[in-house]
Order: C-alpha cells, then sequence, then structure tokens
C-alpha cells in the first residue's frame, strides 16, 4: 500500500460523522496496518499508527468535497458530463460543517510546595533537575550577575505523585569557562544519543572576557536571525551538560550557540524529523517570540528560526515570552506550546494554547488564554508563568 492509500484509507475511517458513500456504500475503513505500511510518513504522522486520536489540528478533520448530482442522485462528473444536459444539484453531505475546535480553560491546583519549572515523567516517577551557579559573595544577582560564576551544581528532584518532591544535589563543583547570568536551563532524557550522554542540558549564560572572535563569528549569522541586543560589548551563548545516568554531569566546554536565550529553552529530540530542536526565545522590534533550532548531534545547531510572535487582532503591547513547548504524553505526534503571553500595558500574563502537525508550522487554537491569574490577593492572583513538560 502506498503512502496516499493509506491517508485515503485514514481519512475516510476519521470523518467525524458517519454517512453514506457516493453510491449508497459506507465509506471503507482501514482496521488493519499491512507490513509493507510505508515507515517514512510525511504530513504530521509518525512512524507507527497513532495510539489515540487526539483533536488539536486539522490532521484527523477529512476536508470532504462537493459532489454534483441529479434530481435522482446521479453523480455528475465534472469532466465531459454526459448529454442530455440536466439540472445539477449540489451535495454538501461530504463536507465538515457546524464545528469547530476550541481550547479549553485549564484547571488550576496549588500552590504545590517545591514544583520545578519543567517536569519529566519516567519509569513511574515525576523528574525535574535545576542549576545553581555560585558567584563571590555580595554579586550573587542570579541571572542578572555580571561577574564570573567559580561553578555550577546541579539539583535533582523526585516525586510519586507530581505534588510531593524531594531535592539534593547529585552533581558539584562543576567547572564552566569564565560565564556569568547562568539561566533558563532545560534539561531532557535523550533516546537518541549514546548511553553516556542519554540526560542532556542546555542553559544561557552571559560569555566574559574577550569575545572579539565570538563576536565575529556572531556576525556571520544571518541578520534576520540576530538578537539586536548582542554586539561587540555584550556576548551570550547556550551552553551544554550531559550525562549517563542525570545524576553525575559533566559540562561541553564550548558554548553550542551563540545566542541570548535566556528565561525559557525547551529542547527535544524529534524521531520523525530526526533532529534536535531547540525552542528559545528571539527579541525583534523591542517584542519578544518564540524562535526555533535544529541540530544533528546537540553541538551544533542552525540560526533560530522566528516562529510565533503577537498576532495584529491583539494589543500592539503584547509579547510572546515563554514557549513552553511540549508533546503530548505518549504521543509524540501530537507538538503543543503552553506560550505566555505578556500584557506590557498593565504587566499581567496569561497563558495560550498553540498545536502543530511538525513542530515547524505552528497554529494558535481558539478559545482565548487557557490559564489567566486567578483573583487579587489569591496563590494564583499575580504574574503568572508557564513551566514546561506536560505529564499524566
Amino acid at each position: 500500500m502506498d503512502r496516499r492509500t493509506f491517508l485515503v484509507g485514514m481519512g475516510s475511517s476519521l470523518c467525524l460523522s458517519a454517512r453514506k458513500g457516493i453510491a449508497g456504500q459506507q465509506p471503507a475503513i482501514l482496521t488493519t496496518f499491512p507490513a509493507d505500511l510505508d515507515n517514512d510518513p510525511r504530513g504530521g504522522f509518525t512512524m507507527q499508527p497513532p495510539k489515540q486520536l487526539l483533536f488539536t489540528d486539522l490532521r484527523h478533520i477529512d476536508p470532504g468535497d462537493l459532489a454534483w448530482r441529479t434530481a435522482e442522485g446521479q453523480e455528475l462528473p465534472l469532466v465531459n458530463p454526459p448529454q442530455p444536459m440536466v439540472p445539477a444539484v449540489a451535495d454538501t453531505s461530504a463536507m465538515p460543517r457546524g464545528i469547530r475546535l476550541v481550547a479549553q480553560k485549564a484547571r488550576k491546583d496549588g500552590p504545590i510546595k517545591g514544583l520545578p519549572s519543567r517536569i519529566t515523567y519516567d519509569n513511574g516517577l515525576y523528574r525535574a533537575w535545576s542549576i545553581d551557579a555560585y558567584y563571590p559573595s555580595g554579586s550573587d544577582f542570579g541571572s542578572y550577575s555580571v561577574v564570573p560564576a567559580s561553578s555550577l551544581s546541579v539539583k535533582y528532584g523526585e516525586s510519586k505523585d507530581g505534588y510531593d518532591w524531594k531535592w539534593q544535589i547529585v552533581s558539584e563543583n562543576i567547572k564552566v569557562p569564565k560565564i556569568s547570568g547562568v539561566d533558563g536551563e532545560t534539561f531532557f532524557i535523550d533516546p537518541h544519543g549514546p548511553p553516556s550522554e542519554r540526560y542532556k542540558c542546555l542553559y544561557h549564560a552571559l560569555i566574559l572576557g574577550d569575545t572579539t572572535s565570538y563576536w565575529r563569528e556572531y556576525q556571520k549569522i544571518p541578520p534576520r536571525n540576530r538578537d539586536v541586543r548582542l554586539s561587540a560589548k555584550v556576548i551570550c551563548g547556550l551552553f551544554g551538560m550531559v550525562s549517563p545516568d542525570g545524576l553525575k554531569w559533566e559540562p561541553i566546554p564550548e558554548p553550542l550557540m551563540l545566542h541570548q536565550g535566556d528565561t525559557d529553552n525547551s529542547v527535544y529530540y524529534d524521531a520523525w524529523l530526526g533532529k534536535y530542536v531547540l525552542y528559545t526565545r528571539l527579541y525583534w522590534l523591542r517584542r519578544r517570540l518564540v524562535a526555533r533550532a535544529e541540530s544533528d548531534d546537540f553541538r551544533h545547531w542552525t540560526p533560530v528560526e522566528p516562529i510565533i510572535w503577537a498576532g495584529l487582532e491583539q494589543p500592539y503591547s503584547y509579547d510572546v515570552y515563554t514557549n513552553g513547548r511540549t508533546s503530548y504524553p505518549g504521543l509524540p505526534e501530537y507538538h503543543l506550546m503552553f506560550p505566555e503571553h505578556y500584557q506590557r500595558y498593565t504587566q499581567t500574563s496569561e497563558i495560550h494554547l498553540y498545536s502543530s502537525l511538525d513542530g515547524i508550522h505552528w497554529d494558535h487554537v481558539p478559545g482565548g488564554p487557557v490559564v489567566q491569574p486567578g483573583d487579587p490577593g489569591t496563590w494564583d492572583g499575580e504574574y503568572i508563568v508557564n513551566g514546561g513538560g506536560l505529564v499524566p
């Protein structure tokens, strides 16, 4: 069976309503998947038949088509219709209408003590990691620090239910180059890399010292992929660490990419693309937006490409701040994003839902924000931000 035949069969089986076929027959439904099924699919499908169908985009909605019939219901071909000429009746029964996809509001639960900003569900456990950077006394301003960090440490958190978290430092005195302002860290489990690098980390930092060579390298990047905040005097990079077990971490000395990706980064390995994918921040026309890059080996990345920004239908003081990219648990083919939209006019925020077939092109799911701050004075009544990693 070729790809077209397979997709036609899938389209027939995924119609939203049962309907009669042209000749009064039920449409064919693909109930088994042949051994010679094309294992290199295109158009939002993964290597294997989906375990579950989610309506987060148009992939499972048959667009249908208009048919022309005689008054007796016989189909009229558009090319060389038979004689004699008869009145044509439009048949719209095979076309979806009266339906729409609308993002639903999320239910909030909390506050949860020690809840990490990004969670991974692995072998029945909720797991999380974070980085601590150590600066000289009196110069520790967190991500706003401008003096060299003496070292890094990795803190590991574990929970059986997602609510009760236990944390411990698992890797200390990690020596790093002359950097400062460490933030934007993200950790993920890599199903593709060698066992010694099964766990990976990416983080942002300000590069100190002589940055002449870095600035020269950065200028080779096309202007549309650069961040205007960087200059010969201010250069930032995304750095990495790897681990065989998530406990003992080793730094990658050179920056993975020259880029100001502070605040929020998301990385995963895409088996469909055969590449590592990064979602990060970019800064155009004084507005924050979401950008994307790819890598074959985690160490060499393409320039970041802008993909999501505030739309013309929104207030003109909006930014798309953090990305919150994730996939649906157990279904990597369903790409989701929960970006934080920052409202500069009121200095408030709200979380929206985006979906994608391929992780490259994204749709803003209708229905407005899915998470908003609660009433003033409540635990969620102030500025809210998104986390990362949708888990069961």
